[in-house]
């Protein structure tokens, strides 16, 4: 029988980990990492399971090509899939704050092209009284 907490850690920790799949759980769409699970290791540490992409990132695909610049009509097909992403997040109140080639992974499988999904993280929800005068690192999610 426990006497004492699972898992061994800061109480912040814990809450940051309680939104980010609170948040995380809310998305599902084509173009944003899906949240598979959270859970506890034998050794009582704490993990969250996502989605795999298998492409790698849109840094690393620029990087393989001539001059670091995909051809238009890809370049037109990824920015698409963002903003697509990107909509879907913010209408269910979730905005990412670290948007970069990095950070935007890539999948495909035998049935569709090469896609872009927004990673996981750094999300937030805005609150209706403070829209407009935070800056994006000041965003928090709230508990639902």
């Amino acid at each position: 029988m426990l006497t004492g907490p699972l898992v061994d850690c800061d109480l912040r920790d814990l809450h940051y980990l309680q939104r980010e799949v609170l948040c995380q759980r809310r998305l599902q769409h084509d173009h944003v990492i899906g949240f598979r699970e959270v859970g506890i290791t034998t050794s009582l540490c704490l993990y969250l399971c996502l989605e795999y992409a298998n492409g790698g990132n849109l840094r690393g695909l620029l990087a393989g090509q001539p001059g670091g610049r995909l051809p238009e009509d890809t370049a037109r097909w990824f920015t698409q899939q963002l903003v697509y992403g990107l909509a879907y997040c913010h209408l269910q109140g979730v905005f990412n704050r670290d948007i970069k080639p990095a950070n935007l992974l890539l999948h495909s499988d035998s049935e569709s092209p090469l896609m872009l999904k927004l990673p996981p993280g750094r999300h937030g929800v805005r609150t209706a009284d403070t829209r407009g005068f935070n800056s994006p690192l000041d965003l928090q999610c709230v508990l639902a």
